[in-house]
């Protein structure tokens, strides 16, 4: 007897059948990335809510919070600072206070100076927090290619990347770190429901064709701001609000947008305020470039968000 004739796919049903499988995937696509984006957004926004958390914790053992960063000074009468040393930014001073007193303990800030564990000790500066990065990140965990030619180190080197620089103010001097000064709450009579203490800014690279190409955002500070090498000191320390978010391209006749705040985030950026907590402020904030009018009653909302005594409303945002 003739055996039965076995069923199957045409190549015809077969290539309808793969047809439908990538019609299928093409449209879940972006809801699976919406997702992925969504989670990636909340934990960036449990980062910062445990980096407010930390700060008040140091607040409650310091009665003030950490400096932005602390200069090393030559001996007096000279007093100036010692720009070869580098320098520690409040992240540092940060670590016991988010489950990070080993890593602080192995840095030893108070007892060494940057120059000091960045000579004897690179690992512990190329170890990755992940508390200080934002999942979104394209370029985390290590800066790859920062210099340190103020200590006479010019050879890119890599070290660990924070993408969370606190809140340096409008002009430089009146947000909530500075360098070598410690501001208490009482310091920041705008209300701490008022001023930003911590937000997001996205690592890339800036003019990688000079020697100074590098990533900005370094955890630790590494150089003082009075380097003139803003990367280090002020870009790894502070963001300022007078660059309209999220990379200050439309202010560039001030400082480079590299001290801005901004995310990978779409629409906007995380911020922490003082008093601890998160909120997602958007692009669309109302802004003022400070260069034109740097007079208080003049400022956008943003602007004021980063001022912490000048005694503006800010307004709804």
């Amino acid at each position: 007897m003739p055996s039965p004739r076995r069923g199957g796919f045409t190549l015809i049903e077969l290539l309808v059948v793969i047809a439908i499988i990538a019609i299928l995937i093409g449209l879940l696509l972006p809801a699976v990335q919406k997702v992925r984006e969504a989670a990636a957004r909340t934990k960036c926004q449990n980062n910062l809510k445990q980096l407010g958390l930390g700060l008040h914790n140091y607040h409650s053992a310091y009665e003030k919070f950490p400096a932005g960063w602390k200069a090393i000074r030559n001996p007096p009468p000279a007093n100036t600072i010692d720009t070869t040393q580098g320098a520690w930014s409040w992240s540092a001073e940060l670590l016991p206070y988010i489950e990070q007193d080993n890593l602080y303990r192995r840095l030893n800030p108070p007892g060494r100076t940057f120059r000091a564990v960045f000579t004897a000790d690179l690992d512990a500066l190329r170890t990755p927090v992940s508390t200080f990065m934002c999942p979104s990140d394209t370029m985390a965990p290590l800066n790859e290619n920062r210099r340190f030619s103020q200590m006479g180190l010019a050879t890119p080197t890599a070290i660990a990347i924070s993408n969370y620089p606190g809140n340096g103010g409008n002009n430089g001097d009146t947000g909530l770190f500075q360098e070598d000064k410690q501001l208490n709450i009482a310091g920041v009579s705008d209300g701490t429901s008022n001023t930003l203490a911590v937000g997001e800014r996205a690592s890339r690279v800036i003019t990688p064709a000079s020697p100074d190409g590098r990533q900005f955002a370094t955890l630790w500070a590494g150089i003082s701001q009075a380097s003139g090498e803003t990367a280090g000191g002020q870009s790894g320390c502070r963001g300022y609000t007078y660059y309209r978010m999220p990379d200050g391209e439309t202010n560039t006749n001030l400082r480079s947008p590299q001290d801005a705040f901004s995310s990978n985030h779409t629409g906007g950026a995380n911020f922490v305020l003082c008093d601890g907590s998160v909120r997602f402020i958007s692009y669309s904030i109302n802004w003022t470039d400070a260069s034109t009018s740097n007079t208080p009653t003049a400022m956008g909302t943003f602007n004021r968000l980063g001022q912490r005594d000048d005694g503006q409303v800010v307004g709804d945002y």
